[in-house]
């Protein structure tokens, strides 16, 4: 994803960004990766198999599918 500079122009009038529109656009970006590194956290957690330990490795993976949402 390319960041938005301030000579760039963001409308087909050539309008520049204001320093507070590229401050939200930049704080929008960053919660984006962070919303982005946990759902591939979420995506990683494995699927229990069966056995005598099912319960425990299912309350391990909801855990982590907990931790890696942030809640």
């Amino acid at each position: 994803m390319k960041q938005l500079l301030p000579h760039q122009s963001i409308t087909i009038k050539g309008d520049r960004p204001s320093v507070e529109l590229l401050q939200i656009l930049q704080q929008m970006v960053n919660e984006l990766h962070i919303l982005q590194a946990q759902m591939e956290a979420i995506a990683a957690v494995t699927i229990t198999a069966g056995g005598a330990t099912i319960d425990i490795k299912a309350r391990d993976a909801i855990q982590a599918v907990i931790d890696a949402a942030g809640a």
